[in-house]
């Protein structure tokens, strides 16, 4: 038994198991880590370190493949099962929760109430920590980074450090919050977060819309509304979802009327965040919103099933591909470039297997930034075990 291992099961009692080699993100896992406790995660952290071992980071699984690919860790470290503290304040509107929950169980537990969990899942796995670390961005919300007011984070030095809090004031200087959302585990394993809950609406409405027949900026103006809380072109009918007070919303309705919108009992944006999952290579490109057509047109020329939300110049393209024609791979990374330069703004490949990932640089076009952010990962990471290879410029 290897000194790592021993360490390791006196730390983790029962959290430890040995195994033959699995596959997994291109690495070669030959261990797997259970820790049930915050203190236990930061001692097993500061353990692998002096053993040089590295973590692949694994919360529900459900943005894995949103990295820079292969990784060379040699253990999974789980997160799911780490328990922590956890309170719901509904008269404050905040909550801390544990990064290992899901997302789901918590929105049935605040279902009814007057406050919702403003993060959108990409399933029934998706966990908190999981959306925090991947900066993941649904339909409805909005980035999380504007809802996260702290988090408890555990460093490769096994130091378990607090950002921000309960409340906005409690964030001063810099904001660390935002540095470890979206850094998908690379810097430190967030164990909590709190949030700041948002009030339900009075009255929720659908709308779907031709987007035919309609001058890009007609629509663009229309999915602009001030109740308008989602807007989705897909397979040219333009989805809305407008929330607010009532006469908000009955303004707004008023108003899409004119663009020949129908209102419908039917919530169609479930069916839209699974159509936006579908297929082995994703792309999203950000940029500007005024140029949200002209990114479609070119994501679908390029074979691309397209997924646009206008208002905020997020384009999405699903694109079918063979993960051995490397042609077709090399076609779909060129056609998110020019995409990105029409948009005036960054691309980044939401999933792709490991083969179409291996030597390219799923964040886009970083240029001068890479050196900032290998330098921070050298600050919070020196020794480079926290999901090694899957940082920018595969650091």
């Amino acid at each position: 038994m290897s000194s790592w291992v021993a360490e390791m099961e006196s730390i983790l009692p029962g959290g430890v198991e040995t195994h033959a080699p699995v596959a997994l993100e291109g690495a070669k896992l030959e261990a797997t880590l259970r820790p049930e406790s915050r203190e236990a995660l930061a001692a097993s952290l500061r353990v692998s370190r002096e053993h040089g071992k590295g973590l692949l980071i694994v919360g529900g699984s459900t943005e894995l493949s949103f990295a820079n690919a292969p990784c060379t860790a040699c253990v999974r470290l789980d997160t799911v099962g780490i328990r922590t503290e956890r309170e719901i304040d509904l008269e404050e509107g905040v909550a801390l929760l544990p990064a290992g929950e899901t997302v789901r169980s918590v929105q049935a537990e605040l279902a009814g109430s007057s406050f919702e969990l403003p993060f959108d899942a990409a399933g029934p796995e998706a966990t908190i920590g999981g959306v925090v670390a991947s900066a993941r961005q649904g339909f409805r919300y909005g980035p999380p980074r504007d809802h996260v007011l702290g988090m408890l984070v555990a460093l490769p030095s096994g130091e378990l450090v607090r950002f921000g809090g309960r409340v906005v004031k409690n964030v001063t200087g810099y904001d660390l919050n935002k540095l470890f959302t979206g850094s998908f585990g690379s810097l430190g394993v967030i164990v909590s977060v709190w949030v700041r809950l948002q009030p339900v609406p009075e009255r929720v409405a659908f709308v779907a819309a031709p987007a035919d027949g309609h001058e890009p900026a007609a629509l663009l103006q229309g999915a602009r509304g001030a109740s308008v809380r989602a807007a989705v072109v897909a397979s040219s009918i333009l989805h809305f979802e407008v929330a607010g007070d009532e006469a908000a919303v009955e303004h707004d309705v008023a108003r899409l009327r004119t663009l020949g919108g129908e209102v419908s009992s039917d919530d169609a944006f479930g069916g839209l965040e699974e159509a936006r999952h579908g297929g082995p290579f994703r792309v999203r490109v950000t940029g500007r919103p005024t140029r949200w057509a002209e990114v479609s047109q070119i994501l679908a020329a390029g074979g691309g099933v397209v997924i646009a939300e206008p208002a905020r110049g997020i384009v999405r393209g699903t694109f079918a591909l063979d993960d051995q024609d490397e042609r077709s791979i090399a076609d779909a990374w060129n056609c998110a470039r020019e995409a990105s330069r029409c948009a005036g703004g960054p691309f980044a490949i939401e999933a792709a297997s490991v083969s179409a990932r291996y030597g390219r640089e799923v964040y886009g076009a970083v240029g001068a930034t890479a050196p900032l952010q290998r330098a921070i990962k050298s600050r919070y990471d020196p020794a480079g075990i926290l999901n090694p290879g899957r940082f920018v410029g595969n650091a």
